[in-house]
C-alpha cells in the first residue's frame, strides 16, 4: 500500500526561542505520512525545497491518535501546519481537540498525491 502524501506552496517561517523568522513567502513542500505498525499514529515527514528543487530542510512530526482515530497529540513542530491536519483528515483522523488549528488558512495549492 502506498503512503499518503500531499504537496503545496506556502510561506515558511522558522520558530524557536528566538521568535519567528520569515524564511520565504512561497516555498514548495511535500508531507508524507508513515504509519506506526501498532496503528496508533505515525510520523509525517515534511520536506521543504529551495528554489533549485533541493531539500532546504526536513522536519518530522510525530502523530498520535486514539482508538477512534481522534488526534491526541503531535510533536516536532511548534504549531502543526494546516496541511498536516488535512493530510490526516484524508486518512480518517478527526480533529475534535484541534478546532483552533483548523482555523489556519489552507494553501490554495494543497493537493493529495500517493507515493509508490
Amino acid at each position: 500500500m502506498a503512503n499518503l502524501t500531499c504537496e503545496f506552496y506556502s510561506p515558511i517561517n522558522k520558530v524557536g526561542s528566538f521568535g519567528v523568522l520569515p524564511v520565504s513567502d512561497r516555498m514548495y513542500s511535500t508531507m508524507e505520512f508513515f504509519p506506526r505498525p501498532d496503528g496508533t499514529g505515525g510520523c509525517i515527514e515534511w520536506i521543504v525545497y529551495d528554489s533549485d528543487g533541493y531539500d532546504e530542510f526536513v522536519e518530522h512530526i510525530g502523530i498520535w491518535w486514539s482508538d477512534d482515530k481522534s488526534l491526541l497529540d503531535y510533536d516536532g513542530v511548534f504549531d502543526i501546519p494546516r496541511e498536516a491536519l488535512e493530510l490526516l483528515i484524508t486518512m480518517g483522523v478527526t480533529m475534535e481537540n484541534y478546532e483552533d488549528e483548523m482555523e489556519y488558512p489552507l494553501s490554495e495549492t494543497f493537493k493529495i498525491i500517493e507515493t509508490k
